[in-house]
């Protein structure tokens, strides 16, 4: 996938991501929310992947895992909390669930990568 693929499909998420907010009373929209957090992970590290050639998809993934998985640990500490102008972007309260959201979003991406790499001509 190339830089500006993934860059319009991380606007694309983000785009979902936001939309899942405004209905976030609805049953399974935190789950959504996170998949969506780990998938839009995935392709901005896929548009700043310091690289020539394309990166591997789970090389992606497990930089983006763990990096959803530095912010949720991160919560345990409250300090994203009171960052209120990251609020939507770092979260509030840790959610042990999210943790397997997480794993979820960065494969959904990494499986997106090589689905669009096979498809390309």
């Amino acid at each position: 996938m190339t830089r500006a693929g993934a860059a319009l499909t991380l606007g694309l998420v983000v785009a979902a991501g936001l939309a899942v907010q405004l209905v976030r009373h609805l049953p399974g929209t935190d789950a959504v929310g996170s998949v969506l957090y780990a998938i839009a992970a995935v392709f901005s590290l896929r548009v700043v992947w310091p690289s020539r050639e394309t990166p591997r998809p789970l090389a992606v993934a497990g930089v983006a895992l763990a990096l959803c998985v530095f912010v949720e640990l991160a919560q345990l500490t409250g300090l994203p909390a009171r960052v209120s102008q990251l609020r939507l972007v770092l979260g509030t309260t840790f959610a042990p669930v999210d943790l397997l959201w997480y794993a979820v979003g960065a494969l959904g991406g990494a499986g997106a990568m090589v689905l669009v790499r096979r498809l390309r001509p």
